[in-house]
This record gives C-alpha cells, sequence and structure tokens, in this order.
C-alpha cells in the first residue's frame, strides 16, 4: 500500500494544527475540516465565527465523487413585521478606499457554521463528534496568539470588534492587540460544550438558539424562531468542475 501524505491549508496556524490532530487520531478529511472550522471560530475570530456561514467541496476519492455543502448564512425576518433593527454606522478603510457598512443585531442573519459542520461528519466522519469539538474548546480556554496579518487587519475593523464584550477581548488594557499577544476569549468554551451536549441542533432549538433569539428581541434584531428551524443545509452533487487560470 503507497503512503499518502496529508495536510491542512489554514489562515492560522492553530487551526490547521487542529485538522493535523484529528487526521493524526484517525479521522477523515471531513472530521479534520469540522475540527479546523471551530478551530478558525476561535483563532481567526477577526475573520469568522460560530455565528457565520460557508461552503465545503466533500471530494470521495473511491467513488470519484464530489459534493458541495452550502452552509452559508440566510436572510432573516422570516414570520416578522419589516423592520430595520438595531444598525450602528462604521466606516472601513481599505487602503485609500473607505466603505460604510452596518454592524448590530439588526444585520444578524441566520447563522449556518453549526450545521454545516454537523453535516459534513454525518455524511463523512469517523470519529466522535466531541472529538472534534475539543481542539476549538482548548483555545478558547487557554488562548491563541495574533498574528501579524490578523492584527493588521483587526486594526482596519477595530470599531466594529471593540464593542460590548469585543472591547476586553480586542482591546484589554485600551490598547488593540498586537502581533504574538494572545487573544482570550473564554466565553467559547461554552458555546463548544453546548455543541458537545446538545449538537449542531443547539443553534436550532437549544440553548444557543434561545439566548440568540432573546438578544435579537432585546435589541432589535430581526433573528425569528421560524428562520433557525426552517435553515438548511444544501448537499449537491457536483457534476463537473470548472477550472480557473489567471485573467
Amino acid at each position: 500500500m503507497t503512503a499518502v501524505a496529508a495536510g491542512v491549508a489554514a489562515g492560522h496556524p492553530a487551526t490547521a494544527a487542529a485538522g493535523m490532530r484529528i487526521l493524526e487520531q484517525g479521522g477523515s478529511a471531513a472530521d479534520a475540516a469540522v475540527a479546523a472550522t471551530f478551530a478558525s471560530c476561535v483563532a481567526e475570530t477577526v475573520m469568522t465565527g460560530l455565528g457565520g456561514g460557508g461552503h465545503a467541496i466533500h471530494w470521495n476519492a473511491e467513488r470519484r465523487e464530489a459534493h458541495l455543502i452550502d452552509f452559508f448564512v440566510n436572510v432573516p425576518g422570516r414570520g416578522a413585521g419589516g423592520h430595520r433593527g438595531e444598525r450602528h454606522p462604521v466606516d472601513v478603510a481599505f487602503g485609500d478606499h473607505v466603505i460604510p457598512y452596518d454592524i448590530g443585531m439588526g444585520t444578524v442573519g441566520v447563522p449556518g457554521v453549526a450545521q454545516g459542520c454537523g453535516e459534513l461528519h454525518d455524511r463523512w466522519g469517523r470519529l466522535e463528534w466531541t472529538a472534534l469539538l475539543e481542539p476549538a474548546r482548548e483555545l478558547a480556554v487557554e488562548g491563541v496568539a495574533m498574528p501579524y496579518r490578523h492584527a493588521l487587519t483587526m486594526l482596519m475593523v477595530i470599531d466594529a470588534l471593540a464593542l460590548d464584550v469585543g472591547e476586553r477581548i480586542y482591546t484589554p488594557g485600551g490598547t488593540p492587540l498586537r502581533t504574538g499577544d494572545v487573544m482570550r476569549q473564554p466565553g467559547l468554551a461554552t458555546a463548544f460544550d453546548l455543541l458537545a451536549s446538545e449538537g449542531p441542533q443547539t443553534f436550532v432549538k437549544g440553548t444557543i438558539a434561545e439566548r440568540m433569539l432573546a438578544m435579537s428581541a432585546e435589541r432589535g434584531g430581526l433573528l425569528t424562531a421560524r428562520d433557525l428551524e426552517d435553515y438548511e443545509v444544501r448537499v449537491t452533487p457536483a457534476e463537473r468542475g470548472v477550472a480557473f487560470g489567471p485573467c
């Protein structure tokens, strides 16, 4: 039998390490992707988080089958009257270009990360669900170092990040985190505990869903129980691929 080398590419060393750890434990590529995704929700919160969404492509080499997994966020507000909700304007500078954004509960979409990861695990996983959460939970408890690019990006969006609890996460002591500083988010450990005990459904009808809906109601958000219950991960066979090259 020919040995096959495995690798994990990620936006943070801790994210890649989480994926490799699962592969070394005998997990499938889908298991590694799930563990790495959850780890990124701790190590890369400047870019993503548990309340976000995404896409995945799964390739079965033996059957030569590819599937697209769509777990991107949905637009909220099903079954609710139309209103704008809580919004705060924030300007973000990309070099010389300043782009206006809105943040706040009125801009929160229907999350899909947990359900998407659950779908990957249910279809193609080998290890126990709880094992895939352990690397991310450890990062949440112990903290994770801020790479240079993350620190740079954080400064671009610091007005959006350093609000409410974000102030003590991204600007502890009143100073923005710098390269090499440890970002600590112990509250995320609770979220992973709930994901371990309640499964992805905690974002649908469980404890996390209840807390999200309570916050949405308190702050004038658009998220409704129907939004969460109607959310569906879409898994589509890919009949052909498209190759992109330099233009």
